[in-house]
């Protein structure tokens, strides 16, 4: 399966986005960027799971289970990892690909 494209997860997350009003903003960690050794030297054909990490609204609470379903099952059944933005803490460089409007 090739590698997924950042244009298909943000067509994903951008219609998952209207079902999670919880979350403020959407960003993306490219595959290989958190992975050392051989993890980041696999073939493009091998299903690497997309990463999007969400950050809430407020002290809203994430069903990050449920959100990665949606994404899954907008994205053909493609491997997704999704959890919750670190803060100040957060380790690695992301991309943003959607913030909520108020």
């Amino acid at each position: 399966m090739p590698r997924l494209q950042i244009l298909d997860l943000l067509k994903a997350v951008s219609a998952v986005a209207p079902a999670h009003r919880e979350v403020a903003v959407w960003w993306y960690l490219p595959p290989g960027a958190s992975e050392t050794g051989a993890q980041a030297q696999m073939p493009e054909s091998d299903a690497i799971p997309a990463e999007v990490v969400v950050e809430p609204a407020g002290g809203a609470g994430l069903d990050l289970e449920a959100i990665r379903l949606r994404l899954v099952g907008h994205l053909g059944g493609r491997p997704v990892i999704v959890r919750s933005h670190g803060g100040e803490a957060e380790r690695f460089h992301l991309f943003r690909l959607l913030t909520r409007r108020v």
